[in-house]
C-alpha cells in the first residue's frame, strides 16, 4: 500500500491524521470493518462496495482464490465473503470449497461467509461444515449481508 504524505507543518511536526493511505483514507481514523470479497464478477464487487462503504466498512476485492490468498498473506480481514464458483458455467462449488479449505487451514478463526447463486443449500451446508461462519444466497439483500458481517 502506498502512503501519501501531506506537507509538513512549519515546525516540522506532522500529526498521525495527516498521513493518508494509498486508498485516500487517514490511517489514524477507524473505518469500521475490513472485508475481503472473493468473487470474479466486477458487478458484484461494485454493488457490495457501495453498500459496505455506506455502512462505514472497507471492502477489498479478489477475483479468484490465488489473488485472495495473496491478499490474505499480507492483510487481516474482519470478514471474508467467498463466492463458490469462479469459472463460467461452473456450479459445483468445488472451487470455492477448495479456497475455503485453504483459508481455514491458514486461519481456523477466519470469519468466512460463503455466497452462492447456483450451488444451492446443499453446497452452502457443506461450506458451513468445512468452517464457514454463514452463507448468503445471490441475489442478496444488503441489510441481511451487513448483519451477517457485523454479527
Amino acid at each position: 500500500m502506498n502512503t501519501v504524505l501531506l506537507p509538513q507543518a512549519p515546525d516540522g511536526d506532522r500529526s498521525q491524521a495527516d498521513a493518508l493511505s494509498g486508498n485516500g483514507r487517514s490511517d489514524g481514523v477507524s473505518i469500521g470493518r475490513t472485508i475481503l470479497l472473493i468473487d470474479d464478477n466486477p458487478a458484484v464487487f461494485g454493488a457490495m462496495d457501495i453498500a459496505f462503504r455506506m455502512a462505514g466498512h472497507r471492502l477489498d476485492g479478489a477475483k479468484g482464490p490465488e489473488e485472495a490468498m495473496s491478499r490474505l498473506a499480507t492483510q487481516r480481514y474482519d470478514a471474508i465473503l467467498l463466492d463458490l464458483n469462479f469459472t463460467p458455467g461452473e456450479s459445483s462449488g468445488e472451487q470455492g470449497l477448495a479456497c475455503l479449505a485453504r483459508i481455514m487451514a491458514d486461519d481456523p478463526a477466519a470469519c468466512v461467509i460463503v455466497l452462492t447463486a447456483h450451488s444451492g443449500i446443499r453446497i452452502a451446508v457443506a461450506a458451513m461444515q468445512a468452517g464457514a461462519r454463514d452463507f448468503a444466497m445471490k441475489p442478496w439483500r444488503n441489510a441481511d449481508l451487513l448483519a451477517r458481517v457485523e454479527g
